[in-house]
């Protein structure tokens, strides 16, 4: 094992994987990487490719593929842990993904609620990070997300959100319209659901990938974050209360990666929660 370049991470050597794949590797390029995780593409001397993953906390992604059953699935393979971190291998997809797709919006509408469908329906015992399939749980996060908000304001790690702004955000997520949608159409929400996370196979099958941070909650969480992704408006297909919901889950990430996850990273996460509290008084009235 040796650490990452530039983030806390831990990953295998070119020996250690060549073992572990049963043949020498010829290229190994990293595909994405930020402080929680690295995703790199492996290719073997016999002609296999592979993606390998390493990543830390916050993460259940290893148990989620170890107890979820699903069409929509890779087979993925936990090869290693140290000092919390993960190491996954999972089979290379040669597939578009659904962002670099040529559809018509109805087309996207069409397949986007066919995987959000699809995601609710996986079966075995998937795993969770959140529930907030309920008025009493939404309220639970709403309340901590605040009480978190509050303390990077006071100890100045905050500089753009307000405490009044805090209060407001808060009213605003506990109103009684957006408690009561947190229980409609409950069930498992991807929680990243973007269309770089949606790989099209040839015979209209889909692969979905990045299984790190699921919830219980309103599917059509699932469905406003990926046509969004796709630059569709999804204030057409779902409720405004769904939206705000979707971005009191994104501010309440931001808080957590503020306060525990990736401190280095808060100037810019003050920024995002601002402009996401903004959101949020745009699409609350009619």
């Amino acid at each position: 094992m040796y650490r990452h370049e530039w983030f806390d991470l831990w990953l295998h050597s070119q020996d250690e994987l060549a073992a572990i794949l049963g043949s020498p590797i010829l290229t190994r390029e990293t595909l994405h990487q930020w402080p929680l995780s690295c995703v790199q593409q492996i290719r073997t001397a016999d002609g296999q490719r592979w993606i390998y993953k390493t990543q830390t906390d916050p993460t259940i992604e290893a148990t989620f593929y170890e107890r979820a059953r699903s069409d929509l699935l890779l087979p993925a393979q936990t090869i290693g842990q140290q000092n919390g971190h993960v190491m996954m291998l999972l089979p290379f997809v040669d597939a578009p993904l659904l962002h670099a797709q040529a559809q018509s919006e109805t087309d996207l509408l069409q397949t986007a609620s066919a995987v959000v469908a699809q995601i609710a329906t996986i079966s075995g015992d998937p795993p969770y990070l959140y529930d907030i399939g309920g008025p009493d749980q939404w309220r639970m996060l709403v309340e901590a997300t605040c009480h978190t908000l509050h303390n990077l304001v006071s100890s100045g790690q905050f500089t753009q959100v307000t405490a009044s702004m805090i209060d407001q955000t808060q009213r605003q997520l506990l109103a009684e319209p957006v408690c009561a949608a947190t229980g409609q159409k409950s069930g498992l929400v991807h929680g990243d659901l973007t269309g770089d996370n949606v790989f099209v196979v040839d015979d209209g099958r889909w692969y979905v990938i990045d299984w790190a941070r699921p919830v219980l909650g309103p599917t059509d969480l699932d469905l406003a974050n990926l046509l969004e992704s796709l630059g569709i408006d999804p204030l057409h297909h779902v409720s405004r209360e769904i939206m705000m919901i979707l971005y009191g889950m994104r501010i309440q990430w931001f808080a957590q990666c503020a306060a525990q996850w990736f401190p280095a990273g808060t100037p810019t996460y003050d920024t995002q929660i601002v402009e996401l509290m903004r959101r949020l008084d745009t699409i609350r009235q009619p």
